[in-house]
């Protein structure tokens, strides 16, 4: 499991097993309570009242920050002022903040810069929960996610007042609050990104030749409890000043707050997970996502979410661990010294904190080298946070009717203290150097993903065979935007594994049923049990998009299949052995049984236990007695496993599935041997 910061700490903490993860939660929702106390007034309760002029947001007293940095608090939101959740500076230095139930305020700083006052916008109340609002091109632009659509408002006579909202894109919002449409960003381009949450619909203004279009679940084994979902993912559309030309620049989040460029122009979000999954293989942390063009991140609905090291989808940069993301930016835009310039600040609203990240080139992607807590409140729920033309860090409280306040972060220590940034080693220079060269590339890869080119395959080939992931993974993208018969020869040539197995997912996930036959021998040529474990996943991969894409492959090719799955059972990688009994299931393989039920014996982490047993409940060769006991034994073992809420939901919906399967079959002997065990121990429970 990878690390993450643990609250309250600037440290990174390893968890060791579920139950921490599960103390942890404790730790966190405690902090929700203090939040929710302490921001809603009750400490302000007098004869059952809140008295207005008692709203007070966290004193600057409660709040911890990083050595050399003084915390101001310039507003706390009164009686009638909403609770802020999004921010932006216009151009005469006027803060505008989207309100949470309606509407948005304006916050005009006092000329010592030491307070502010408020004023409610006029013909904004029909924006309705403002998730998201820019200042850009002499326009605001408002993400207002219960009015389902991003608006644009302008100040048409220059009498500092804005006409009526226009309406540049409807996006419907379906259910959760909270997961519509969030912050909208100006990129170095000078185009609005918008971030939206998987609540959402595609807008119908999407451009057909969009990096990332129709995303689909390619559940190899699909589990009728997470059925009635449609593929809803959250994304990030590229839109013009004039919100006529929406392209779809990456998806597959879950929900995503905001996002942020660095000096290179490259893109980072921070992304939510699902705590109720915690301790279940398919739960993903609270993570940073670098975000490039055609980038899928994989989510997907209940216990179809993709794992991250899936060859068809984008790994997580860095795992945050229990967190609540929103506001995010880089330093860049401050006048701090230049150890902070490089940081990337994002805001926890749960945990009352902002993170600070070293983020730094590896090829064509990045990772975060240091990661430290910058400053603490009890309780601190920041809603958004960017630099103003001061150069200092401006941040606003609030969210969910809670109390809001503005605040100002400046730096106040000497900039020769030890905080210069130090000269670069030659290693730290030539990892840059080889950062920008394969950047570079990327980004031509990244053309080739919206346009055909008969000369593009001959920039697009060789790059299947980098040794950079990120490279490769742009590549394959460009690869399925190019006319799949102008490749057809070039992949039934090659010989190399790296380059025949992702050209081989390409053809899976833009071919159809004419050309799977040619995939599988392709893939059936190569030696399975020499391949590298990266290209032995790409292969698994590959087999199962072409049968969830293209169906059940000719009996021959099915017995092929079974035997080369056959040959790698030996194989101790959970990653390996996720999609190849999944490919054994789906193929309902002779002796895939008795290698699950191994599997699940030999398990030591109650993840893996939870996937063998997951793919075994889809299993329907028939059961034996004794084999149907090793999963009621198991059953019993893991009645009580810690984690989040949706273990013991998993656990009674794979009870629920074995026992239809035991009730199958109507021999006595093993009626009273398993189905009655079971039944016996739900009688026990209740």
């Amino acid at each position: 499991m990878k690390p993450f910061l643990w609250p309250d700490d600037k440290t990174l903490f390893v968890p060791q097993d579920p139950l921490t993860m599960v103390e942890a939660s404790v730790v966190m929702h405690w902090r929700i309570l203090l939040v929710w106390l302490v921001t809603s007034g009750l400490s302000g309760m007098s004869d059952g009242r809140l008295l207005a002029d008692e709203r007070q947001a966290t004193q600057p007293d409660s709040i911890r920050a990083s050595k050399g940095f003084e915390v101001q608090l310039l507003r706390s939101a009164q009686e009638g002022e909403g609770s802020w959740i999004s921010m932006t500076f216009d151009p005469q230095g006027r803060i505008l903040v989207g309100l949470d139930q309606q509407g948005l305020g304006r916050l005009m700083l006092a000329e010592d810069g030491a307070s502010a006052t408020f004023e409610q916008l006029a013909n904004t109340e029909s924006l309705r929960h403002v998730r998201g609002v820019l200042y850009a091109h002499d326009s605001i632009y408002v993400a207002a996610t219960d009015s389902q659509g991003v608006y644009r408002l302008r100040d048409e006579n220059g009498d500092g007042q804005f006409e009526s909202p226009t309406l540049l894109q409807s996006i419907p919002y379906q259910s959760r609050y909270g997961h519509g449409t969030n912050q909208i960003v100006l990129g170095p381009d000078e185009m609005l990104y918008v971030v939206c949450g998987n609540d959402v619909v595609f807008p119908d203004a999407m451009d057909v030749h969009s990096p990332y279009r129709n995303p689909q679940n390619d559940w190899c084994l699909p589990s009728p409890h997470d059925g009635g979902q449609d593929n809803r993912v959250g994304y990030i559309a590229r839109v013009d000043a004039e919100g006529k030309s929406w392209s779809i620049l990456a998806g597959g989040f879950r929900n995503p707050f905001d996002m942020a460029f660095n000096r290179d122009g490259e893109m980072f979000t921070w992304d939510a997970d699902m705590e109720w999954d915690v301790g279940l293989p398919w739960y993903r942390p609270t993570r940073i996502n670098h975000v490039i063009s055609g980038g899928e991140y994989g989510w997907r609905w209940g216990t179809g979410k993709w794992a991250s090291w899936f060859p068809d989808s984008l790994p997580s940069t860095f795992d945050t661990g229990y967190s609540s993301p929103t506001g995010m930016i880089f330093g860049h835009h401050s006048n701090w010294p230049e150890r902070y310039k490089k940081m990337l600040f994002i805001a926890d609203w749960q945990l009352g904190r902002v993170i600070m990240m070293d983020i730094v080139p590896k090829g064509a992607t990045y990772e975060v080298k240091t990661s430290e807590l910058f400053l603490e409140g009890g309780p601190l729920n920041v809603c958004d946070l960017t630099f103003g033309p001061d150069g200092a860090m401006y941040l606003i409280t609030g969210g969910r009717g809670s109390q809001s306040g503005l605040y100002r972060v400046a730096w106040l220590g000497d900039h020769q203290d030890g905080f210069e940034h130090a000269a670069k080693q030659d290693s730290e220079m030539e990892s840059d150097a080889q950062g920008r060269a394969a950047r570079a590339q990327r980004i031509v890869m990244e053309r080739y993903q919206q346009t055909q080119d008969a000369n593009a395959l001959d920039q697009i080939w060789p790059v299947l065979n980098s040794e950079d992931p990120w490279l490769r993974f742009s590549a394959r993208i460009a690869l399925e935007n190019q006319p799949l018969t102008a490749w057809l020869d070039r992949y039934e040539a090659t010989d190399e594994p790296r380059t025949a197995t992702l050209a081989s997912l390409a053809l899976a996930r833009q071919g159809d049923e004419r050309y799977q036959s040619q995939l599988i021998n392709k893939l059936l040529q190569l030696d399975w049990q020499t391949v590298s474990s990266e290209e032995l996943l790409v292969v698994l991969r590959a087999l199962q998009l072409s049968i969830i894409r293209q169906g059940l492959p000719a009996a021959d090719l099915q017995v092929a299949i079974t035997n080369q799955l056959k040959s790698i059972e030996q194989n101790t990688s959970l990653e390996i052995n996720w999609l190849a009994t999944e490919l054994q299931v789906k193929l309902q393989a002779p002796g895939a049984k008795a290698h699950l039920l191994k599997l699940l014996s030999d398990a030591t982490t109650q993840e893996e236990q939870f996937q063998y047993a997951k793919t075994l409940a889809r299993l329907q060769l028939g059961w034996e007695v004794d084999d149907a006991r090793l999963v009621v034994d198991w059953l019993e073992r893991s009645r009580r496993a810690p984690g989040g809420k949706l273990v013991e939901t998993t656990w009674r919906t794979l009870r629920s599935d074995f026992e239809a399967q035991f009730s199958a079959y109507s021999h006595p002997a093993f009626r009273i041997a398993c189905l009655f065990e079971v039944g016996a121990r739900r009688q026990l429970e209740t």
